[in-house]
């Protein structure tokens, strides 16, 4: 790695290199995390890094690199994804990394390629070596498919995955976020009975029992919010994000489905969740409303809750403080790896440079101010684990 490389440098790579998501709908030539993992890595090897695990064209694996004693007495783990939401659409070129009124553009700038790029000027700029001596080992994880479904975050967890602090990178503009709302994600088909647009009653307009159905849901997730007043996270929420139906519009239709987006609370169980949607639709059946129904459930992750009264949030504070930039924790409704793997770690936070309002839009980008920062930062963060050590087993 060039020891001068700025994170600027660093972003500006990553973003030149396309690595949408490979379960989005995309030409083969934009589905790139193994090419991302590769230049990551080499930064990293550069670093003193050791490589563990990297991702191929064939191999379906997350980065993992450490640098540290064979046997640590503390381990910080850093992980970022690897991907992207697709780039159509959009208005801007998604590859070019074009610099312009103080911000990179590009899909990836904020969500994740800004957050990962600061780590990586952070570590190049950071004394690495005095913190071996000192038992200390860091990890850098690059997870693959953040963004389709946490499924690099899975992988990790499942090969038994352990770390006394864990810090995920995203774009939360330097607030330090220890809770985020969980995710239930689900497709509903419902079925009825095709007929002659010109005479209706002798169908079952699927459509219209999807109404219904979408009524109903809408109806329990307010009864959960009033149950569930109170939390810091806010409240449930329910989004009907795609829905399709009918074939014709002479033609009664005899089939809808839709994509529905759940936040959840803690204590909202996924199994209840899927009975009582469950219910639901066997209750529009027994109304007659619809026919029959299918249910897919697509995605179930947990909220994550951690706090803010602990050693990691107290260091990466002080590490603000100390390079200018005084920052504050939240709770956010969006969802991160950390609620897959905060059951790995001692203490865990998400953090990073950027704007989650920057993510999946059509014009992207980050500011270069941010981006320094978060370099500025984290620098400090790692550079005084030594002083933080003594607390973190807190």
């Amino acid at each position: 790695m060039n020891p001068d490389a700025t994170a600027l440098d660093i972003l500006r790579q990553l973003i030149a290199i396309p690595s949408v998501n490979p379960n989005f709908t995309q030409p083969e030539d934009l589905q790139g995390e193994h090419r991302v993992a590769a230049i990551v890595a080499g930064i990293l090897e550069d670093l003193g890094f050791v490589i563990d695990s990297l991702p191929t064209e064939s191999k379906h694996c997350n980065l993992v690199a450490r640098r540290g004693p064979a046997q640590p007495r503390f381990t910080l783990t850093f992980e970022a994804h690897l991907d992207t939401v697709g780039v159509k659409g959009m208005e801007i070129a998604p590859f070019a990394a074009e610099v312009r009124g103080g911000r990179v553009w590009g899909r990836g700038a904020s969500d994740d390629k800004g957050p990962l790029a600061a780590l990586l000027a952070a570590l190049g700029g950071a004394k690495l070596q005095d913190l071996e001596p000192r038992g200390i080992e860091i990890k850098v994880i690059g997870a693959i498919r953040e963004e389709s479904g946490n499924e690099g975050a899975e992988l990790l967890r499942n090969t038994g995955f352990e770390t006394d602090w864990l810090v995920v990178l995203e774009p939360t503009e330097l607030n330090v976020i220890v809770a985020h709302k969980g995710a239930f994600w689900f497709r509903i088909d419902v079925f009825g009975s095709a007929a002659h647009g010109s005479c209706p009653d002798q169908g079952l307009n699927a459509i219209e029992g999807m109404m219904e159905v979408i009524r109903e849901l809408k109806l329990r997730v307010a009864v959960a919010a009033r149950r569930i007043s109170g939390s810091d996270l806010g409240s449930p929420t329910l989004n009907i994000g795609t829905i399709q139906g009918g074939s014709s519009l002479n033609i009664v239709a005899p089939s809808c489905g839709i994509e529905v987006d759940r936040r959840t609370l803690p204590g909202e169980e996924p199994d209840e969740l899927e009975r009582e949607m469950r219910a639901v639709l066997e209750a529009q059946v027994e109304r007659g409303i619809i026919r029959s129904w299918s249910l897919q459930v697509i995605k179930s992750r947990p909220p994550f809750l951690g706090s803010p009264h602990t050693p990691l949030v107290r260091a990466l504070e002080n590490a603000a403080g100390a390079v200018g930039h005084p920052i504050g924790e939240q709770t956010v409704s969006w969802y991160s790896d950390a609620g897959v793997l905060s059951p790995c770690s001692r203490n865990t936070v998400v953090f990073g440079p950027g704007s989650i309002s920057e993510a999946h839009t059509s014009r992207e980008s980050i500011s270069i101010d941010q981006l320094s920062a978060g370099t500025a930062v984290l620098r400090r963060f790692i550079e005084e684990l030594p002083e933080a050590f003594p607390a973190a087993g807190q």
